[in-house]
């Protein structure tokens, strides 16, 4: 008999100093699960940043909350004036199964939508199979890459926007 999970589930765009404080937890849990280095990716000015990179008026980030816990955030910064990148799409792993990546990209989505942006973007790895599977059942394609990224194994996304 499998157990059953009554948790309280939901998603929530970071709106204050105290939400950017726990951003910025879990996309450091999420970048110590890689197993590789991101500063190709101008990390330590992003993480310095968060509020306004993935803040109004060009972004967004967003907590899955379960049970009154943060345990997963994603957000969408700002490419071009008509394309933004899903970064740091992350869920805890004991909390993983509760549908909380979709919601968090479902939240994305909708927001860069509301922005104006006409397509999402994002990068991942061939070792990341059950994000790929989420991402390409969510729509996304895969595509060229739109810049660079030292791991060999790395895919890149997009998701056309209406």
């Amino acid at each position: 008999m499998s157990e059953q999970r009554n948790e309280s589930v939901s998603v929530r765009i970071a709106a204050d100093d105290n939400d950017f404080e726990e951003v910025k937890k879990l996309v450091l849990a999420y970048v110590d699960s890689l197993g590789f280095d991101i500063s190709f990716q101008n990390f330590d000015a992003e993480i310095a940043s968060l509020p306004t990179m993935y803040g109004p008026p060009v972004g967004g980030m967003f907590l899955a909350v379960v049970d009154g816990v943060n345990v997963g955030v994603a957000g969408i910064r700002r490419l071009n004036d008509t394309e933004c990148e899903l970064k740091r799409m992350y869920v805890k792993p004991g909390n993983r199964g509760l549908g909380l990546g979709r919601k968090l990209i479902d939240a994305c989505v909708t927001h860069a939508e509301n922005l104006g942006y006409k397509a999402i973007k994002l990068d991942t790895t061939t070792d990341m199979k059950p994000a790929m599977e989420l991402y390409r059942s969510c729509g996304f394609r895969e595509i060229r890459p739109y810049y660079f990224n030292p791991q060999g194994n790395a895919k890149y996304f997009s998701l056309a926007l209406t």
